[in-house]
């Protein structure tokens, strides 16, 4: 690391935030004296020095140009997109931005910005920041523009890429509005899809129960849903509740689920209560009895899972 003279650990870092912005965007770094050092009695030392230590030159009589040789004071850093990806994801669940298969350079710290700058592995995206600021989302297709003459920029949902080259990613990012960096790799977005995948599989896991039942010829199709298929019980056989909230969280893996201890509740419950609801006691009963023959609950879980997964054309 090059030697800092009298600099702060706040002005070095100020240096570096502008060189490493010069050198993703294109625009020339700049940086005025009165800001950089706010006491006037330290400025012109402070100035001084930074001069002779290469990291600034003058460009006009009111700021100074911030020089390459400022980065060769940032360590770079290697990082694995998707571990931090992921952790984004988890951190921001609220908004679907973070969905997608990239990272904000700028929310990257500056050791792997610069990782990422000198790595071959990576590709980039210019991506609108008003996905990230509002909780919108992008919009399905690269370049897809809203309609102009909404309230909110032409560009809100917009992405492009992946771009092979920085620079060509820095030519997009300067013809459109509102836009920032973002990086990736394609082992991050066959990662990511992956992971998408199996949490789709696991949500559509815990409530297609009813489905996996007739579709491995466990149940008969009429016992579970009506001639507009419209399921007779709740999918997850906690049948009996006074109340039943939809809206309870959605399973993330498919240990999460609970039939085999719903199924037990539910036959306990029904029997205490009122006799019109007999008749979905049976079918519990059916299906207790059915998963007995057909070999259990580990068995249909695994052949389920099989079935559904083709049905998605997920791969195992």
């Amino acid at each position: 690391m090059e030697s800092t003279t009298s600099l702060s650990d706040e002005q070095l870092r100020v240096l570096q935030e502008r060189a490493l912005q010069e050198v993703f965007t294109g625009r020339a770094a700049t940086i005025y004296a009165e800001q950089f050092e706010t006491d006037g009695r330290k400025r012109s030392r402070v100035i001084r020095d930074t001069v002779e230590s290469g990291f600034i030159e003058p460009s006009d009589s009111k700021t100074y140009r911030v020089l390459p040789r400022v980065l060769d004071t940032i360590e770079a850093a290697q990082a694995d997109l998707y571990q931090i990806w992921q952790v984004n994801f988890e951190k921001n669940q609220a908004s679907s931005a973070y969905e997608k298969p990239w990272i904000r350079l700028a929310s990257l710290p500056m050791s792997i910005q610069k990782g990422v700058f000198l790595s071959n592995a990576v590709d980039w995206y210019v991506v609108s920041s008003t996905p990230y600021n509002y909780h919108v989302s992008f919009a399905d297709e690269a370049e897809q523009l809203i309609d102009s003459t909404r309230s909110m920029s032409k560009y809100s949902t917009y992405w492009a890429g992946p771009f092979d080259t920085l620079d060509a990613a820095r030519e997009r990012l300067r013809s459109v509005d509102g836009t920032c960096l973002a990086v990736s790799s394609p082992i991050l977005r066959g990662k990511a899809k992956a992971f998408h995948n199996e949490r789709m599989f696991s949500r559509q896991f815990a409530i297609n129960l009813l489905w996996g039942l007739a579709k491995l010829g466990i149940v008969p199709q009429d016992k579970l849903f009506s001639s507009d298929d419209k399921a007779r019980i709740d999918s997850q056989l906690e049948e009996g509740r006074p109340l039943h909230f939809d809206g309870r969280r959605s399973a993330e893996t498919t240990s999460e689920v609970a039939w085999e201890a719903n199924l037990g509740d539910s036959i306990q419950r029904i029997t205490d209560q009122i006799s019109e609801q007999q008749h979905r006691l049976a079918l519990l009963v059916h299906i207790r009895d059915a998963i007995d023959s057909y070999g259990g609950w580990e068995k249909f879980k695994r052949d389920y899972a099989a079935a559904l997964r083709c049905e998605l054309g997920i791969p195992m």
